[in-house]
């Protein structure tokens, strides 16, 4: 950023040193008018050598001027060029972060067939077609777990149907409140026991 600055900062001197040149120049040609109208040789001397000044450092920032703004537009490439490898560095960085939280995220994943299959052998009867028919009538429950438990997931998984928000709960509490416990008594030979 600095050199950058001074380059656009010494472009924009020469710039306005230039413009002064010319109008010092502009304005010694008018004198050197009148003096030459008035036939004041004295005058007409003085500001001739004012106007060849003025055209000489006029002439040297013109010369000057493009060598500036070249070296400004230089530096100001070379900074960009520097963001742009610091903004490749960071991205770098974060794409290993993201590959990391990927490998997280598949091993979720796995973790989660697994207990789905282990959900699923729960099936009542032990079939397949028990298992089809389980994983049938728990479609909406899993769907309303998945948006409790992650809902940034959920709608990343851009469900058909998204279960409304009074359903939304853990698959665990959807599976209490539709599967009925059994009262069991006590079996007699273990309470003699």
């Amino acid at each position: 950023m600095t050199n950058t600055l001074k380059a656009q900062t010494r472009a924009a001197e020469i710039r306005d040193e230039l413009a002064r040149a010319e109008r010092d120049a502009a304005e010694a040609r008018d004198r050197l008018g009148i003096a030459i109208a008035d036939a004041d040789e004295r005058a007409a001397k003085s500001a001739r050598e004012d106007v060849a000044r003025a055209e000489r450092l006029a002439d040297e920032l013109r010369a000057a001027l493009p060598i500036a703004e070249s070296r400004a537009r230089q530096a100001a490439d070379a900074e960009r060029e520097a963001q742009r490898r610091a903004a490749e560095r960071e991205a770098n960085k974060n794409r290993k972060a993201r590959i990391a939280a990927a490998r997280k995220v598949d091993a979720a994943l796995a973790a989660l067939g697994k207990a789905y299959t282990e959900y699923l052998r729960t099936a009542p009867g032990g079939t397949s077609a028990d298992a089809n028919r389980l994983a049938r009538r728990s479609r909406h429950a899993i769907a309303a777990a998945t948006f409790t438990a992650a809902p940034e997931f959920a709608d990343a998984m851009e469900p058909h149907r998204r279960p409304p928000r009074q359903h939304w709960q853990s698959l665990a509490r959807s599976v209490e409140g539709s599967v009925g416990e059994f009262a069991v008594e006590a079996d007699p030979e273990t309470e003699s026991a």
